[in-house]
């Protein structure tokens, strides 16, 4: 399952990639997400872990996350060490129009709840990624 995400966040590219590439962050605007800790006190870097344990279609997901692409300011991906589904998530990091635009493609295979309820599944995903980023430019925009 592949989706795709645009968002306009209308704060500087350096705030808002440091906002989202920090994982302490991701409950705040990302729904599903109860808790996330690092695995190390290491600043974020590729190869840096941390783990997560998140809500999906009433279930409790637990997973260890890695950061596979780190460029301060552009780009921003992680993926699946353990867990129930594997995803691969690249974030897209560059200005535009006095605010950051950020292109967001996720991949992934949702394990057997994907066998079980493909299109519910996929639409279910696209609603929370959606709704996520929507979260994100509000918070984000609100600390103006």
């Amino acid at each position: 399952m592949t989706l795709e995400h645009e968002v306009v966040i209308e704060r500087p590219l350096e705030e808002v990639f440091a906002y989202v590439a920090d994982p302490a962050n991701v409950p705040e605007w990302q729904a599903g997400v109860v808790s996330t800790t690092k695995t190390s006190d290491e600043p974020m870097a590729t190869g840096v872990r941390w783990r997560e344990v998140r809500n999906f279609l009433g279930r409790r997901v637990h997973g260890t996350l890695e950061a596979t692409e780190y460029e301060h300011g552009r780009l921003f991906a992680l993926r699946t060490v353990s867990g129930s589904a594997a995803i691969h998530v690249r974030h897209l990091f560059e200005p535009f129009d006095g605010g950051t635009r950020i292109r967001v493609l996720a991949e992934g295979n949702p394990g057997r709840l994907g066998r079980l309820g493909g299109r519910f599944v996929r639409r279910a995903a696209e609603r929370q990624l959606q709704g996520d980023f929507a979260r994100l430019k509000q918070v984000l925009e609100e600390r103006a």
